[in-house]
């Protein structure tokens, strides 16, 4: 099935957000387990990763400042949280296509556009219990954001939320072979989390590390949060940040809209 118009029973925009956001949360709700399990990494990073290097070195330097490393790391995790979230953009949207749901609600009205925004609830809303529950932790450690801080560095990591689950649309609709599509995930998910600063200052870091960081979307990203949490007056990483993401966006939204609607994958 290549083609199914989405026009035979029209709805808005809103709604169709709303209706698929609504199966989302349900398809959420009915994986605790799930939920669970990926509240226990950033915790885990926060408490024995970042806790005991901050206990030995205490600060770092970014961008010419001296900043804590608690602050530091915890921008990181919140960056590599993000980040394994496309994972869930992938396994959604090959669930849709294989049991032939993604047909259905283009047929029940639902526009691609829709379909897309509502369908990023669910990384979306595990992502957001995952950062409360480490903001709650960094508070009881004592080194910690402030409120406004942290709601700005949410608004700064949504965006990067539309990226990575742009690119996981992108890998779960233009790409039919699921020996491919677990080998793209699988080769690329290690290296972009190593190269991105999550832990160290690109700055100081060495002349090769800056050289693979530089191709990493993530290092923007983290750095673009970093430099409105810190006060850095450097709008550079973000302006990177909403170009990549634009491109990206539209790139989805073009595979949304051109992709066979159902798939022979078993």
């Amino acid at each position: 099935m290549k083609k199914l118009s989405n026009q035979k029973m029209p709805i808005s925009f809103s709604s169709g957000v709303r209706k698929v956001a609504y199966i989302e949360w349900r398809a959420l709700l009915n994986n605790k387990q799930m939920i669970y399990s990926q509240l226990l990494v950033p915790v885990l990073y926060f408490l024995f990763y970042s806790i005991g290097i901050s206990s030995t070195f205490g600060s770092m330097i970014y961008a010419n400042m001296e900043v804590s490393f608690l602050k530091f790391s915890f921008i990181g995790i919140l960056g590599l949280t993000l980040f394994g979230q496309m994972a869930q953009s992938v396994y959604r949207i090959i669930l849709d296509r294989k049991w032939g749901l993604l047909a259905f609600k283009y047929f029940k009205g639902i526009s691609p556009m829709s379909y897309f925004f509502g369908k990023m609830a669910f990384p979306l809303l595990s992502y957001l219990a995952q950062i409360t529950v480490l903001y709650i932790i960094s508070i009881m450690v004592g080194e910690y954001f402030t409120i406004k801080e942290f709601l700005v560095i949410i608004v700064f990591s949504l965006i990067a939320m539309i990226f990575w689950f742009s690119l996981g649309t992108i890998i779960a609709l233009r790409i039919s072979s699921y020996k491919t599509r677990d080998l793209i995930l699988n080769t690329f998910l290690v290296p972009i989390s190593f190269t991105a600063p999550t832990f160290f200052s690109f700055d100081s870091a060495p002349k090769i590390i800056q050289i693979l960081s530089a191709f990493n979307p993530l290092t923007y990203q983290l750095n673009a949060m970093r430099d409105w949490a810190f006060r850095v007056g450097n709008l550079k990483n973000m302006t990177i940040v909403l170009i990549l993401t634009i491109i990206i966006l539209i790139y989805a939204q073009f595979s949304v809209k051109n992709t066979d609607l159902s798939s022979d994958e078993h």
